[in-house]
């Protein structure tokens, strides 16, 4: 009773009482475990749960648990023993199947974990976290359609699902689906209006369909939201330099560089608004910098030597007319 009304210490006190009057209570043992396991005391939990199985083996749940407590902890092989073993004792046991797929994920076993994940799905089709896990492996095979459509089974069973969809998204965006995508990050939106990522990954949607004007207001969210990520005042950078307002984008380009003194497409199109604004000086010093960050950058080395030829034909223009020397 403690347990359900998750008041675990009490519980556990009662656990232990219970076992100093019989050290042989199969089933004290395996509540004392998932005790610990919720008090976070994995170690002592793993304890627990091999004395309930060395009094009954036939317990696949107890398994499970076995499985989850090695996977706090890390130890995925043995993870995976442990809810192999509970599927051996119970083949339809969707959460152990699911719990296989996670620890085979982490040891970055993918198309394992997806064999584990879609034993899951098939067992129980409304498993929203095995068909969200399921999108993840898959997505880290690259296979973006198959992980899209695993995404989109999770937000069906469950359409206050942040994160998939998110990750849905997200997918969308590999596969150039931009509109699609931008509607997927409105419903991150509609349940975690603070979510910066949702933000920022609809102001790049939108700059991809040239939403210019929209993907700013969308980046001065994400901005807003996290004023020192560099890449939110980059990408607005090139959303106003799109608009041909260089002014602003050299301002926004500087923000990003202030926070990230080494990001090399800082550089190189706060070059690229200074050229438009024919401020070729200041152009070629930014590419050059850029340059110093990757040298063998040969679009980096193409502008600065156009910013360079501006540079010299104004001067000789005015050396020719004036007698200044610009350069």
């Amino acid at each position: 009773t403690f347990y359900d009304l998750e008041k675990y210490s009490q519980a556990l006190e009662a656990y232990d009482n219970a076992l100093r009057l019989n050290i042989k209570d199969r089933d004290a043992w395996k509540g004392r475990g998932f005790t610990l396991y919720k008090l976070g005391n994995y170690e002592n939990a793993l304890d627990s749960f091999d004395q309930a199985l060395a009094l009954d083996q036939e317990q696949p749940k107890v398994w499970n648990a076995f499985g989850e407590a090695f996977s706090q902890l890390n130890q995925y092989s043995q993870a995976i023993s442990a809810y192999e073993r509970a599927i051996e004792l119970n083949d339809k046991f969707d959460l152990a199947w699911n719990n296989k797929g996670k620890a085979l994920h982490k040891l970055h076993r993918y198309k394992d974990a997806v064999k584990a994940y879609k034993k899951a799905t098939d067992l129980k089709t409304d498993n929203v976290e095995a068909w969200y896990n399921l999108g993840n492996a898959q997505a880290r095979l690259k296979e973006y359609k198959k992980a899209f459509k695993a995404y989109e089974k999770a937000v069906q069973h469950q359409p206050d699902y942040p994160q998939a969809w998110l990750s849905k998204g997200n997918m969308l965006v590999h596969l150039e689906r931009y509109s699609e995508a931008v509607e997927s990050f409105e419903q991150v939106i509609k349940y975690q209006e603070n979510n910066e990522e949702a933000w920022f990954n609809k102001g790049w949607s939108l700059h991809q369909i040239e939403r210019y004007e929209s993907a700013i207001d969308a980046y001065d969210k994400a901005i807003s939201l996290k004023p020192g990520e560099y890449k939110y005042w980059y990408n607005k950078g090139n959303s106003l330099y799109k608009l041909e307002r260089y002014q602003d984008a050299l301002v926004a380009y500087d923000r990003a560089i202030s926070y990230e003194p080494e990001h090399f497409e800082s550089f190189y199109s706060k070059g690229n608004a200074l050229f438009e604004m024919e401020r070729y000086k200041p152009a070629f010093d930014a590419y050059e910098q850029a340059i110093e960050i990757r040298p063998n950058d040969r679009k980096a080395k193409r502008a600065r030597d156009k910013a360079k030829d501006k540079l010299e034909n104004r001067t000789s223009f005015f050396r020719r007319n004036f007698g200044i020397k610009l350069w």
